[in-house]
This record gives C-alpha cells, structure tokens and sequence, in this order.
C-alpha cells in the first residue's frame, strides 16, 4: 500500500509543519503504515495538494494521511471536491488527530451516497 501525508499551513511556519508530520507519522506507525512521501502547501492549497492528487489519478497513492480534515482545503467547496477527486480514486483519508476522528465521525466518502 502507497500511504503519503498531506500538510499544510496559512503561513511558512517550519514548527506547525514539522508538527502536523510528526503526528502524521505516529498514526501511519500506530496503524502499521508505511508513508512513502509528503506533500505540502503553504499558503493556500496549491502546487502540493496539485501533486497529491495528480499521483492519486495515476494510481501512484492507495492512502493519504491528514492531521484533520481541514488541511484539505480553505474552503468548504474546495474540501469536498478534495474528498470526492481523493476518493474516486480510491484513495483512504486517514485522519490522524484522534479527536478530530471523534468530532467529525468522517466516513469514507461512496459515490452513491446522498446528500439530504
């Protein structure tokens, strides 16, 4: 299985993004998953989420690794055709943050599935 990470951070903060790897990587060890790459943006999502997803459409990415669901887009359009692009090739979103898997009870994402 080809597991990356995903960080990113509103400004060039080396701390913030260290950080958001550590505990990527702590979740991927925890769960018996190797990480192969990193991705990052800082700003907006940009060149490393372009990236992300270019590999996920090639087949080259089986999972992907966030801290939180948030670091996938600024806004919540953005976010959801992450999700959707992410998922319909096939990739898991594993969310590290114990409490945000608690908070947000984020279930992969079917495309069959309807909004009501």
């Amino acid at each position: 299985m080809t597991v990356v990470t995903y960080r990113r951070s509103a400004t060039q903060n080396p701390s913030w993004l260290e950080s958001q790897e550590a505990e990527c990587r702590t979740y991927a060890r925890e769960h018996g998953l190797t990480i192969t790459d990193v991705f990052t943006d800082i700003g907006r999502t940009g060149d490393g989420l372009a990236d992300l997803l270019e590999a996920a459409q090639s087949d080259s990415v089986d999972a992907v690794i966030v801290t939180d669901l948030a670091r996938l887009g600024t806004k919540i359009t953005d976010h959801i055709t992450t999700v959707q692009r992410l998922h319909g090739a096939g990739v898991e979103i594993h969310v590290a943050k114990e409490e945000e898997r608690r908070r947000t009870r984020f279930a992969p994402y079917r495309s069959d599935a309807r909004i009501r």
